[in-house]
């Protein structure tokens, strides 16, 4: 049996808090739970971790509102899961 790689490969869905099927209303209200869940204001004692967040949660969802840009990344992820695969 083929051992599974300990790395999970952390996708912008994953930053997200999402699965790849959801609406553009869906990627927004995660975008703005975890904006607000993150905000600096709100994590004065982990600032520097709400701040690397913050960073992480914008391009993931820079890269998820744009409807072209989501389906070149889906394609993406699609083509690495292809590799990943052949290769066990």
């Amino acid at each position: 049996m083929a051992q599974k790689s300990p790395h999970k490969h952390v996708t912008y869905y994953d930053i997200l808090e999402i699965k790849p099927t959801v609406s553009d209303e869906e990627i927004k209200q995660a975008y703005r739970r975890l904006v607000m869940q993150w905000h600096p204001d709100r994590n004065r004692m982990n600032a520097r971790i709400a701040d690397f967040k913050l960073k992480a949660i914008n391009e993931a969802y820079t890269h998820l509102k744009d409807k072209d840009a989501r389906k070149r990344y889906d394609q993406m992820l699609k083509r690495q899961k292809n590799r990943l695969t052949a290769g066990n």
